[in-house]
């Protein structure tokens, strides 16, 4: 049998109807010689059954499976998959993905291209066709955010050529070679931050990385049981290995794509526009026209009084339910406790339950975290000194003088 040109590696715990449309989108899209290997963790569902059934129907002797005995974690898992890998070029998938037509050539092209570039990854959706993963952005904490993400596809900053610091591994391609000089994912993590560290890792050694937006996957988002459970400890965990490269970047990519940041309540940084450009805005919406602001909005994603006029407009005629897409979109660009009332209110009006509650849990947390607000600017003023980050300084110290002449309540 001829070696395969790509090995596709995906670790799985569960979650069966997901591994196997994905697995069958993976076929149905891939013309390629690629061999497909599945790390199952030791899962308790049909997996166990119907996986082996599955893959070898689709693929025959080009896919291979292991059940573990115990579950061992994504990065024990993917590193065993690549052992095992025949093929130079290793793409790691997430099983709750769905591949597109003509998703792998553009990959390989981008590393054929550019020898600099450690690894590449697709242009993750969500399934409303909004942006899911582009890259990743770092702020301050040091925490990690998606870029851009819940954009309209269309929007141009999508396909706007960046080199994030890092990328997800939900679906993430890279040589066999690169992946292997990094001595593969650390195992010290317990699902979450594997990818963080690999990226980090390898741009300590010049790699580059970047978002291929012509190769497009869906991906349905953190489907693994406890996904989120071990955040605390993985993200100590990175900050004892890679703290120097942790400084934040969320600033640069707002700066060169024309945006600013502001500070919410519980200091979280966010993208927002510039005056001028609220203002442009603002001018071209004076007249009631529910489709031009829906056009606006899909030109201008994070312009938060859109939401509001279009919302009002259809709650007004008693479209609660359309009213609440909108409102979910301004409390996800703009978290604050205006925004997550204002959602609160319309999902209640809805009857929404899967999203009030949620929404209650977001307002009394983020009231506790707002309360301590104050002290923790002043801790990060003191950080952004120390750490010679002039632009963060600044961006905390004005939301302390805001805060105490009282136009800002924290």
């Amino acid at each position: 049998m001829p070696t395969p040109q790509v090995s596709v590696i995906i670790p799985v715990f569960n979650q069966w109807a997901f591994t196997a449309q994905s697995l069958r989108s993976l076929k149905e899209h891939t013309p390629q010689s690629i061999e497909v290997f599945v790390i199952d963790n030791a899962s308790t569902d049909q997996t166990v059954t119907d996986l082996d059934i599955l893959g070898k129907e689709l693929w025959k002797d080009s896919f291979k499976s292991v059940h573990l005995p115990e579950n061992q974690g994504f990065a024990h898992a993917s590193n065993l998959g690549a052992r095992l890998a025949q093929a130079d070029i290793l793409f790691f998938l997430n099983n709750d993905t769905l591949l597109t037509p003509n998703w792998l050539p553009p990959l390989l092209q981008a590393m054929d291209t550019d020898a600099s570039l450690g690894a590449v990854g697709p242009l993750l959706l969500f399934p409303s066709n909004r942006v899911q993963h582009l890259g990743l952005t770092f702020l301050p904490g040091p925490e990690v955010k998606h870029l851009y993400d819940s954009f309209p596809l269309a929007h141009p900053l999508v396909t706007k050529g960046r080199q994030p610091k890092a990328m997800t591994a939900a679906a993430l391609c890279l040589s066999k070679r690169v992946f292997w000089s990094a001595n593969g994912f650390f195992e010290g993590y317990q699902n979450g931050c594997e990818d963080i560290d690999l990226c980090l890792t390898l741009g300590q050694h010049g790699h580059r990385f970047r978002c291929v937006p012509e190769s497009t996957v869906f991906h349905f988002t953190s489907k693994t049981e406890g996904r989120f459970k071990n955040d605390v400890p993985n993200s100590a965990l990175l900050v004892s290995r890679h703290a120097p490269r942790l400084m934040p970047d969320m600033h640069l990519h707002a700066h060169a794509d024309g945006y600013e940041i502001c500070l919410n309540e519980w200091l979280l940084p966010i993208f927002c526009l510039t005056p001028e450009r609220n203002t442009a805005l603002m001018r071209e919406a004076e007249v009631e026209n529910p489709q031009k602001w829906f056009d606006l909005l899909e030109e201008e994603p994070l312009w938060d009084h859109g939401y509001d006029l279009l919302a009002n407009w259809l709650e007004s005629r008693q479209s609660f339910q359309d009213a609440l897409t909108f409102r979910t979109l301004a409390a996800h660009f703009h978290p604050g406790r205006t925004n997550l009332l204002k959602l609160l209110k319309t999902a209640q009006n809805a009857k929404a339950q899967k999203i009030v509650l949620p929404t209650l849990a977001d307002l009394d947390r983020t009231s506790k975290i707002s309360s301590g607000a104050p002290q923790e600017a002043l801790a990060r003023v003191q950080w952004a000194e120390l750490s010679g980050e002039p632009f963060w300084k600044k961006l905390y110290t004005d939301w302390l003088a805001a805060s105490r002449n009282s136009t800002f309540k924290p």
